[in-house]
C-alpha cells in the first residue's frame, strides 16, 4: 500500500491528504454534537434547580386622566355657522351671543353658578390676536398656540387654527379664585375639539 502511494502523482497525494483531513473533522465534529446533544439535558435540570432570586417590580400608577368614557352624559355643542364642535359637561350651560361686529362668543358654565362670570369660552373673529412670541404647536393635530394670560383670574387659551380660511378659534379657560377649578374639567374638552365642515 506504501508503494502504491509512494508512486502517485503529488496532485493525487494532496487529494488524498485532504480528503482524510475532511473526513477525520466530519467525524471529529460529528462526535461534538453528539456529546453537546448528551449534555442539554443535563444543563436543564440544572437550571431547573437553581435557586434564582425573585424581583419583584414596582407597580406604575395609573395616570388619573379625566375620561369621557366614564360619564356617556356629557353633550356635544356643534357650531355649523363655524364648524367646530366641542364636548362639555352635561351639568353645564351654554351661552351664545354676538359680542361685536364679526365676534362671536361661546360660554360654557356651571349651571349651579349661573350669573357669574363663565369657566371656559370660545371666541371667533376678528378679536382672536396671537401674542408675539408664542410658538406655534399641535393640538389635536390642528395648528395652534398655547399661553396664560396673568392676571386676577389666570386664563389658559388655545388658540386653533383651520388651514382651509386660516380661521382662528379661542377657547380659553379662566381660573377664578372664587367660581371653583375645573381645570380638569377644560382638559377634557380641549382634547374633544375638532373642525366638522372643512378638511384641515
Amino acid at each position: 500500500m506504501l508503494n502504491k502511494l509512494q508512486n502517485l502523482s503529488d496532485g493525487k497525494k494532496k487529494g488524498i491528504i485532504i480528503a482524510v483531513v475532511v473526513i477525520a473533522g466530519l467525524a471529529m465534529g460529528g462526535a461534538w454534537l453528539v456529546s453537546a446533544g448528551n449534555r442539554i439535558p443535563a444543563m436543564a435540570n440544572v437550571f431547573q434547580t437553581l435557586n434564582l432570586p425573585q424581583i419583584n417590580l414596582p407597580e406604575l400608577p395609573e395616570e388619573n386622566l379625566p375620561a369621557i368614557a366614564e360619564d356617556p352624559d356629557w353633550k356635544t355643542y356643534s357650531n355649523t355657522k363655524y364648524g367646530f364642535e366641542i364636548v362639555y359637561p352635561s351639568d353645564f350651560s351654554t351661552l351664545e351671543y354676538n359680542g361685536g361686529g364679526n365676534t362671536w362668543t361661546v360660554e360654557f358654565s356651571p349651571e349651579q353658578n349661573t350669573g357669574s362670570p363663565s369657566f371656559a369660552s370660545v371666541l371667533i373673529g376678528e378679536s382672536v390676536k396671537i401674542p408675539p412670541g408664542v410658538a406655534q404647536v399641535q393640538v389635536n393635530n390642528y395648528k395652534a398656540w398655547q399661553f396664560i394670560k396673568e392676571g386676577s383670574n389666570k386664563e389658559y387659551v388655545t388658540i386653533f387654527q383651520r388651514d382651509s380660511d386660516q380661521l382662528l378659534i379661542s377657547f380659553a379657560y379662566s381660573q377664578s379664585p372664587t367660581g371653583g377649578d375645573y381645570k380638569e374639567e377644560y382638559e377634557v374638552m380641549l382634547s374633544t375639539f375638532k373642525f366638522t365642515n372643512t378638511t384641515n
